[in-house]
Order: C-alpha cells, then sequence, then structure tokens
C-alpha cells in the first residue's frame, strides 16, 4: 500500500523530472534520495571520480543543448570541489544548476560532521543561491533555478538542500507548484523600434562597418538572422565564443580575430551583437581597436552594456528578435545593398593574407622533432569533421589551435572562458558527448591540467562515451613558453582514449 507520505527526495526527484531533465552529474553522497527519485522515473545518472569534473560535464551539457546542466555534490567538501566548475561556467554564461546537500539547520555551529554554507560560500559565483529550509517547497526552488539559469545572462545557480529539506515528509501537499504546462513563460523582448532604425540607419550610411556577435546570438538561436542581416546590409561579421561559427567562417563575409591588423582597425562603426565587452577582446579599446571607431551594442541585459566605448546607438532586447527588426527596418529603408565594394576587397586582401601566413607558419615547422604545435594545429583542424565539437584546455596549445579553426556552426567551439581553469576538458569532453551522441568531441589539454583532472578519464570509459583528447606535454606551467621566458618548445602530442570517433 503506498503511503500518503511525502518526503522531499520524492519532491525533488519529481520536479526534476517534470522540468524536463533528462541527465544528472555528481557524485553521490548517502543524503541523495532524490537523485534516485528522479533516476528510477527516467533521469541517467553520470557518477564521476571527481565533483569538478562532474561540474565540468554539466557546463558542457549546458552549451551544447541550451538547457540546463544540472549537477550535485554532497556536503562541505564536495561543495568546495565545484567552486572552479562554477567560476567557469559564469565566466562561459553556462547555466549550471548546483544541488548542494547540507547539514540539519537545527545544528548550525554546533560543529556537526561536514559544517559547510554552500549558499554563503557561491554567493559571489552564482546568479543567485539559496537554502530551502521546508521540504514543501522544494519544486518551487528546484523550477526557479532551472528557469533563471537559462534565463539571459544564462549562468550558475546554488540550492543549499539540508536534511530537513531533502528527508522532510508529511502528508501535506506540495505547495507553491502547479504542473508544467501550467507555468509561467518569460517571453523574449524586442526592442524600441525607434533606436532599432537609428541602429539601421548608422550602419547603412557607414563606409567600413563590421557585425560582431556574442554569446547572446547563440543563446537566442540568432544565426540565421545574423546571416540574413550580414548578407542584406554586406557587412564583414566576426563570430566571437560560444556563438563563434554562427556566420560560417567560409562565408565570404566572415572574418576572425586575427584579421585585426591591415583591416579591422580601419573600422568606422562597430555593431556589438549579444556580445560582452570584456579582457578577452581587450575592451575594444586601443591600441587594439582603433580610436575612432563609433558602435552600436545590442544587449538582452541592459547591465551588459559597457560603458566604456564611444556608443551612438544602444539597442536593449534579444538578439534574435532585435536582428530580424533590423533585417525588417531596412529592407523598408533601402532598395538595394550599399556598395561597399573597396570595404570588401579589403576584407578580401586581408583574408588572402591571413591564410598565406598560416600556410608558411605549418610548412615551416613540418617534420620537425617534436611535434611543433603550428602544425598539431592544423593536423587536427584538417581530421575533425564540421559537427565536431572542440574543446580548449591548455593555454599554451589553444594559442596554436584557434587561428586554425574554421567555424560552421555555432556552439560547437567550447572555450574556457575568463575563469580559465586547468583541465576542464576531460569532464566537459564527456558532457558534450552525451549532449550530441555519436559526434566527434576532441579536447585539446596540457600536461597540467592532465594532472588535474585525468581520473575521470575512466568516467569516460565507463559509460562508452567516445572522445579524444590530445595531451600537449611541453612541462610548461601558466604560458612560460609563450611568454619567452623559455625558447624551448617541447609538444608532445599523445592520443590519451584509444577510441574511434
Amino acid at each position: 500500500m503506498q503511503s500518503e507520505h511525502t518526503f522531499g527526495g520524492r519532491v525533488i526527484g519529481d520536479a526534476l523530472i517534470e522540468e524536463g531533465v533528462e541527465c544528472l552529474f555528481g557524485v553521490h553522497g548517502a543524503q541523495w534520495g532524490s537523485i534516485e527519485e528522479a533516476c528510477r522515473r527516467g533521469a541517467k545518472l553520470y557518477h564521476f571520480r571527481h565533483e569538478a569534473s562532474a561540474g565540468f560535464a554539466a557546463d558542457a551539457y549546458a552549451r551544447c543543448t541550451r538547457k540546463p546542466g544540472v549537477c550535485f555534490v554532497s556536503m562541505a567538501a564536495g561543495v568546495a570541489n565545484m567552486v572552479a566548475p562554477l567560476y567557469h561556467a559564469r565566466g562561459c554564461l553556462s547555466p549550471i544548476v548546483v544541488m548542494m546537500s547540507q547539514h540539519h539547520p537545527g545544528k548550525d555551529g554546533l560543529g556537526p560532521i561536514q559544517e559547510g554554507y554552500g549558499e554563503r560560500e557561491f554567493a559571489d559565483i552564482c546568479k543567485w543561491t539559496h537554502r530551502i529550509l521546508d521540504w514543501r517547497t522544494d519544486a518551487f526552488w528546484i523550477r526557479k533555478a532551472l528557469r533563471d539559469a537559462v534565463h539571459y545572462p544564462p549562468g550558475p545557480i546554488a540550492l543549499s538542500i539540508p536534511q530537513t529539506a531533502l528527508g522532510g515528509a508529511g502528508p501535506d501537499k506540495q505547495r507553491h507548484y502547479v504542473a508544467t504546462e501550467l507555468s509561467p513563460v518569460i517571453p523574449r523582448s524586442a526592442g524600441d523600434p525607434a533606436y532599432v532604425e537609428k541602429a539601421v540607419w548608422r550602419l547603412l550610411r557607414a563606409e567600413r562597418p563590421l557585425l560582431i556577435a556574442g554569446d547572446g546570438v547563440y543563446w537566442s538561436d540568432g544565426a540565421a538572422e545574423l546571416k540574413e542581416l550580414a548578407e542584406l546590409l554586406r557587412i564583414p561579421t566576426c563570430t566571437r565564443r560560444t556563438a563563434r561559427g554562427a556566420l560560417s567562417e567560409r562565408h565570404p563575409l566572415a572574418f576572425t580575430q586575427e584579421y585585426r591588423n591591415g583591416f579591422t582597425e580601419f573600422a568606422d562603426v562597430v555593431c556589438l551583437v549579444g556580445m560582452q565587452v570584456n579582457a578577452l577582446d581587450r575592451w575594444f579599446e586601443p591600441p587594439v581597436w582603433n580610436a575612432q571607431t563609433k558602435y552600436i551594442q545590442i544587449q538582452e541585459d541592459p547591465e551588459l552594456i559597457w560603458y566604456g566605448l564611444p556608443t551612438e546607438v544602444t539597442v536593449v532586447g534579444s538578439s534574435k528578435l532585435v536582428l530580424r527588426q533590423m533585417i525588417d527596418c531596412a529592407r523598408t529603408l533601402t532598395k538595394a545593398p550599399p556598395e561597399r565594394t573597396g570595404w570588401l576587397e579589403q576584407l578580401e586582401k586581408t583574408r588572402q593574407a591571413v591564410n598565406r601566413r598560416r600556410g608558411e607558419l605549418v610548412t615551416k615547422q613540418w617534420g620537425m622533432t617534436p611535434i611543433h604545435p603550428d602544425v598539431l594545429g592544423a593536423e587536427i583542424c584538417n581530421f575533425l569533421d564540421p559537427s565536431a565539437t572542440l574543446i580548449y584546455d591548455s593555454y599554451s596549445g589553444s594559442h596554436y589551435l584557434t587561428d586554425k579553426v574554421v567555424a560552421e556552426a555555432d556552439g560547437h567551439i567550447l572555450d574556457a572562458g575568463l575563469h580559465q581553469h586547468l583541465g576542464h576538458s576531460i569532464g566537459m569532453a564527456i558532457g558534450a558527448q552525451i549532449a550530441r551522441p555519436g559526434k566527434q568531441v576532441l579536447a585539446q589539454i596540457g600536461d597540467g591540467g592532465f594532472g588535474l583532472h585525468c581520473m575521470d578519464m575512466e568516467t569516460m570509459l565507463r559509460y562508452k562515451l567516445p572522445a579524444v583528447i590530445v595531451l600537449l606535454n611541453n612541462d610548461s606551467w601558466g604560458g612560460r613558453t609563450i611568454g619567452g621566458a623559455r625558447a624551448r618548445l617541447q609538444f608532445r602530442p599523445a592520443l590519451a582514449v584509444e577510441r574511434p570517433l
């Protein structure tokens, strides 16, 4: 006979399933009856050797699927091991929801076993944190966390779930909760039409405009709109971060970061679409960028507007919706695309120079022993399918790889973001293969990062998740080779997973 009582763990498990969670990443503890409940109802559990790798797997899964990556950790020490993945997720705009078990709140300050307060530890890392004290509100907070994690800008959320919320039980019906199909949906917003029109006019009148698309284009699924606007206005376009490849880099209007010298430095107007301004692009400031350039900023969240740029137009709205508005507006304002003949000729001239430089570098280093990373990067790119997921995890190695990549679809290059933890690619390769089963996954990792997280190579094999890990063993920490402290290049690549892609 089924009990009339409901316990918190079952409520959490049911809420996860009803919200569409299919995968759970973590290291199991005795407290996690809710994980068992979710698995009983069909969720797949991926159990790791280390909590950090589980967090990185959730990150990759989230970035590849545009859905929350859900992970869980045990009390205190397990919570501490989640710091690096959460910093990583925050810098990469990755929607992770981490559930942390916790001691009974009645024992706060009394020295219980594994006393810890994850909601305090992660307050500066996550979008928000919460400590659930009443089991009858479990489902409310689970639902809110899953929804808020993907609300732009996406990012991590942490829930501390003490024993009272996990094991509490009673005949009470669950409160503050309704069936999934009746839950509120927050629509994305379009931009103010007056500002959209002003932005379009500015681009039409520009002589040397650029479009630079960032994470907002990826998370709003705006790749098709980006391509249409670029072609309509004949604007050279660069895609960055998770959006790299939103306009295929084989497209005649596409350019990459290498085009700075001799091309982007001459731009008179740069339109940033969903592009965060930070150190990864040197804040778009001189001397890397032209001090005379004027900017248009399009951001879904007004908090991401960067006030350090000479900005002529600001539009707040979803990248996808604003791009569609701009396309419709441009079609009404002009009957023919701008000529821009000289500007596009300069783009093609720069493209040829960049390709020639790439080829010369690889040819010059060909046949060296040990293999030069320029050659290795070229060979990796020649080997991968366009649908492959590529993960950067080598401070030195990624320098020699990223300039050779030709991205053809967004969301397939997963970088280390602003916080650049070492060893993240082992867990991320697992998450990427789960998100894109049967597709190629390749991670490039340094010897330092491999030493930190190599134990979860066994997790790949245990779950039969094919991925290739290329180990760059150059005996160098912190990029000292690039910095010039060591002239010797000793990259010794090793295929760490002998399993076909």
